[in-house]
């Protein structure tokens, strides 16, 4: 997993995905670590909890948040 997120994101202490909430005015700053690190987080439950295997299409329907970029 670490081999393929270094390959598309630099996994870095400054901002990679900056998030801005027009609504609310309030911003979220996420650095490649932290980025690599929610990716690694989701990757593994998708594959731990619920099975999910290499060539499984998934569709997943998010509201505008950060957590969309993950």
């Amino acid at each position: 997993m670490t081999q393929i997120l270094t390959g598309f994101t630099p996994l870095t202490s400054g901002p990679l995905v900056t998030f801005y909430d027009c609504a609310s005015g309030e911003r979220t700053e996420l650095s490649g670590i932290t980025m690599g690190n929610w990716v690694a987080k989701v990757s593994n439950f998708l594959v731990d909890d619920l099975d999910v295997e290499v060539g499984t299409r998934l569709r997943l329907g998010l509201p505008p948040h950060w957590l969309r970029f993950v």
